[in-house]
């Protein structure tokens, strides 16, 4: 059976395309077709010549991923693949790009970009996942769209805040995140201190959720606050804002029960959905976004890769005598992190593993920040533990596993040992002054306790005794409001 390689390099409005062999060698040189009916009807033609020289080959298809100008090239290939024998898929850029690196490509061409991606599905067939069945794009853009009004949202609520702190800092000191409704209207009826200063007891209470002592109290520190001079535009802008707002929570309230509904009648999702909602943190939007970017189970092999793949897995660089430390990467998708960010951020005042996460990071001289990132690493892995085992989240069990990695280490400490197995350390070697401290540390200190690879792991901070007993609630100090102004600054 032959298999062919169809590289394509889709840019907006045409693509580039080019046909290798198993050899790497071009059987069909670069050819460009444009990005409309006509050019979809020559690449069928130009499939149905192929397979009628080449009746019992495999096609196997690339497409670079390029933010949906490739989505059209990909619909079309993969309507043709139920009448030939064909396979697409898409590619990360990124591993594009390290491949044509390693080619010491110089030059930066579509055709050229074509031919690597044609050879990247030679070279690696392992890494490249082709098309197994819906990629629920249209719920990814839905999720999209709901982070955006997310985002638009939050800067109108910022510019409304410093023009209310201008112009009706009365109302400031309701100021409350989210926003409640009776404030959004009151600030839309009196936008500035001269609009509250006119109005009446009886007016306020009016508006829902105002008591009578609130609008009294409302009331008397207009009236003792500073008179701001009246400006039309001032008014406009801000009963302006407050009307956005409130259309904003309106329109992203709907969307998300929207996305919660069509995801519970996905079969594919569905058990996924219902599962991630018994996890305290997760609500129905939640749980439903995550589970449109994760599919399935099977496509991680372990948890290690599910983290690596929404990038909040540690990135450590060492090489030589240079040591840069960890970080969280800054690949992966940013909805994506959001959405982890908010569920730690909640699992550390509710979940005990998360609460014994965080406290263990803090102990160790990490900053909130940084602890925080360890623990939306570690609610990656308890969320994959629940879809590859299908059972609700049991934190006994992740004290257990936390345990067993403990036990893990020691193996990598004796390896440690046994690296320098043929030859201990030669005084006489000519090495910087940052290695000679390194290793008079080690002839100090048995080698296992100077394991750095050890140190730190985002999912083996803690034990069950390192940790506070199951069922009771404690406070962490660095999470209180009162005792910080900016809790993960």
């Amino acid at each position: 059976m032959m298999k062919l390689y169809l590289g394509i390099d889709v840019s907006k409005g045409y693509a580039d395309f080019v046909l290798l062999n198993e050899n790497r060698e071009v059987v069909e040189p670069v050819f460009q077709l444009d990005d409309t009916a006509a050019g979809h009807r020559q690449l069928e033609e130009f499939l149905q010549r192929l397979f009628r020289r080449w009746p019992r080959a495999v096609l196997y298809c690339g497409l670079e991923s390029t933010g949906g100008y490739e989505n059209r090239w990909y619909d079309h290939l993969l309507a043709a693949s139920v009448r030939w024998n064909l396979k697409v898929a898409r590619l990360n850029p990124t591993a594009i790009k390290a491949h044509k690196k390693a080619l010491t490509t110089q030059t930066e061409t579509d055709p050229v970009t074509a031919r690597a991606i044609a050879s990247y599905l030679v070279t690696y067939p392992q890494n490249v996942r082709y098309a197994e069945g819906s990629d629920f794009r249209s719920l990814r853009q839905l999720v999209k769209l709901i982070h955006q009004l997310n985002q638009q949202k939050t800067r109108h609520v910022n510019q409304l805040e410093k023009m209310i702190y201008q112009y009706n800092p009365t109302l400031l000191l309701y100021w409350n995140n989210p926003l409640p409704k009776w404030w959004l209207k009151v600030a839309h009826r009196y936008p500035t201190t001269s609009h509250l200063r006119a109005a009446s007891v009886k007016e306020l209470c009016a508006i829902p959720y105002v008591t009578r002592a609130k609008a009294q109290e409302l009331l008397g520190r207009a009236r003792q606050a500073r008179p701001v001079p009246f400006d039309p535009l001032v008014e406009v802008t801000i009963r302006t804002l407050v009307q956005q707002l409130l259309l904003l929570d309106k329109r992203i309230e709907d969307l998300k029960a929207t996305l919660a509904e069509h995801v519970s009648k996905q079969p594919q999702l569905a058990p996924l959905f219902q599962l991630w909602l018994t996890y305290k943190g997760c609500s129905e939007y939640t749980a439903a976004a995550l589970a449109v970017y994760f599919v399935n189970v099977h496509r991680f092999a372990k948890a290690k890769s599910t983290a690596a793949y929404f990038g909040v897995n540690p990135v450590y660089r060492e090489s030589g005598d240079g040591n840069w430390g960890y970080h969280m990467s800054k690949k992966g998708n940013r909805i994506v992190k959001s959405l982890l960010y908010m569920i730690s951020r909640s699992g550390v005042q509710s979940n005990p593993v998360l609460q014994a996460v965080f406290t263990s990071a803090l102990r160790r001289g990490k900053s909130k920040s940084a602890a925080l990132g360890i623990c939306m690493n570690k609610t990656v892995r308890i969320l994959y533990g629940m879809a590859k085992s299908g059972k609700p989240f049991d934190p006994e069990l992740a004290f257990q596993h936390m345990g067993r990695h403990k036990q893990l280490d020691r193996s990598k400490q004796r390896a440690v040992e046994r690296k320098r197995r043929y030859q201990g350390f030669d005084q006489t070697a000519p090495i910087s002054m940052r290695q000679r401290k390194k290793r008079e540390q080690v002839e100090s200190q048995p080698a296992s306790a100077q394991d750095q690879s050890s140190k730190d792991r985002d999912h083996r901070t803690c034990s069950p005794c390192e940790s506070t007993p199951l069922g009771k609630h404690f406070q962490i100090d660095s999470l209180n409001p009162a005792k910080q102004t900016r809790p993960f600054a």
